[in-house]
């Protein structure tokens, strides 16, 4: 009887050294193991932090063209606003908002009571054929004669109390919807003319030219 439980008293001290040493190295090969998944977990997101900085800075760069780009873009619309109003200008025009035959009804008529320069059917080409030189010949237009006809129509005129600084003159030719509009400043004639034929100048039109224009 006291064999065995002699047996079990030697046994047990050397049963818990066995327990504690299995213990032990259970802890290390666990710690081993924390330290592998440590490092493969780094190494993992070592790439994932280059492809997050990656990101960062093609954001940058697109947030920095978009930037440079933005007024070139909108340039370039507002260059095509400005080519879409002169193609409505030009249809405008010639095409043609009322009939140019009302015209003839106008004639013995001073453009300033009629509205010849500032009413359809002319308002809109000769806008358009003068651009920015329509401001002045109105001012040449400033003492003018009655619209008149010698088979086109035709209005002359010059600057107040200025005849020789500046003067003007505009063909209407109804039928063919077509316009020449001269200025004579400082006895310089620049014309402005629809294109095609030239239209042929009626006679009181070349005297009022000649006498105005520099020999």
């Amino acid at each position: 009887m006291w064999r065995p439980l002699l047996l079990a008293a030697c046994g047990l001290p050397l049963l818990l050294a066995c327990t504690e040493e299995q213990v032990g190295k259970l802890q290390n090969d666990a710690s081993a193991a924390i330290d592998v998944a440590g490092a493969k977990l780094q190494q993992a997101s070592a790439p994932l932090a280059e492809i997050k900085q990656q990101a960062a800075t093609a954001l940058d760069k697109a947030g920095t063209l978009a930037g440079e780009l933005q007024p070139k873009v909108q340039q370039e619309v507002e260059a095509l606003k400005q080519q879409a109003g002169a193609v409505r200008e030009v249809v405008s025009a010639w095409q043609g908002k009322g009939d140019w035959m009302v015209l003839e009804k106008q004639v013995g008529q001073y453009p300033r009571d009629s509205g010849l320069f500032d009413k359809p059917p002319l308002a809109a080409p000769l806008k358009a054929l003068l651009g920015k030189d329509l401001a002045k010949f109105k001012r040449f237009m400033d003492t003018q004669g009655p619209l008149q006809q010698d088979r086109l129509l035709f209005v002359t005129g010059n600057k107040r109390h200025a005849a020789q600084d500046g003067a003007a003159y505009l063909l209407i030719d109804v039928s063919q919807r077509k316009l020449e509009a001269g200025l004579i400043e400082n006895g310089l004639l620049k014309v402005y003319a629809s294109e095609g034929t030239p239209l042929q100048t009626p006679a009181e039109v070349r005297t009022f030219i000649g006498n105005l224009q520099r020999q």
